[in-house]
């Protein structure tokens, strides 16, 4: 059962794009069970994150803070974009 995210009274989420800094290769995706996109123009690395609650998402957050990730952005994306 899919769960989702309350956003205000007329969009949930059920996940977000968070914005890196840098190029994430594809085993290190793997490995933090992410899926992504690089962009050489701007070396941002998109990724996309499906989550089951705000807990889940700070877990993400502190390990791309862990690992010494620069964070350019976070964006919750309501559930019709998805």
């Amino acid at each position: 059962m899919t769960k989702y995210i309350f956003i205000d009274e007329n969009h949930f989420t059920k996940g977000y794009k968070v914005r890196v800094k840098g190029c994430l290769s594809e085993d290190f995706l793997a490995w933090l069970d992410l899926t992504g996109s690089y962009d050489p123009q701007s070396d941002v690395t998109l990724l996309f994150f499906d989550t089951k609650d705000q807990a889940e998402l700070y877990g993400l957050l502190n390990r791309l803070r862990d690992l010494g990730l620069t964070l350019i952005s976070v964006e919750s994306q309501p559930i019709q974009n998805w």
